[in-house]
């Protein structure tokens, strides 16, 4: 529910907790993440098709390309079947 906190490991490995911004089920989850600085985490499906988006301010480059890495590696493996 908007507004509500949340908290979930992705299958990555990484937690994620903050607050629920937007959830439209089986459309959009939209989420403050806290532990990345307040960062915004934006998941959209579209049928067969799907969109992760974070925006993040504040948090090391180095921390953000090795979240890219693991995430992009991670959603190949599960994509591939």
């Amino acid at each position: 529910v908007e507004g509500d906190p949340y908290r979930i490991v992705a299958a990555s490995g990484e937690p994620l907790e903050g607050t629920v911004v937007r959830h439209l089920p089986e459309l959009e989850f939209s989420a403050t993440v806290d532990n990345w600085n307040r960062a915004l985490l934006r998941q959209m499906y579209w049928g067969k098709l799907a969109s992760l988006w974070l925006a993040t301010y504040g948090v090391e480059a180095s921390r953000v390309k090795d979240f890219e890495r693991r995430w992009t590696d991670r959603l190949t493996e599960l994509l591939a079947g």
